[in-house]
């Protein structure tokens, strides 16, 4: 019994990996300084590949911060040039340098 379940979990944690390896990166060199999106690429990977590159596709993002999603949602499943995406966040005062890396990583 002991055997079955390692086995079952050896597989299981080969196949996260595996998914990790196989979900893309960005195809661009970006500047962030915060990171809470990259464990979660292969996630939103495995739930939009059915997506990527579709025509014609309009995404929100609310909450913008740096834009690493929005880039990653760019870069990986929004790529076809009548594909849009909005992104909205008030950025206040004090949270204006990270709006200004996010409008540079866009060019």
């Amino acid at each position: 019994m002991i055997r079955f379940l390692v086995s079952i979990m050896t597989r299981h944690i080969k196949n996260h990996f595996y998914l990790w390896d196989k979900a893309p990166k960005y195809k661009h060199h970006y500047q962030f300084s915060q990171d809470w999106f990259t464990k979660n690429i292969r996630v939103w990977y495995r739930h939009l590949k059915l997506f990527a590159g579709k025509s014609n596709l309009k995404a929100l993002e609310v909450g913008t911060y740096e834009g690493r999603s929005a880039l990653w949602l760019l870069d990986n499943v929004l790529h076809d040039p009548s594909s849009h995406l909005v992104c909205v966040d008030p950025y206040p005062g004090n949270m204006k340098p990270f709006r200004d890396r996010f409008t540079a990583n866009l060019k």
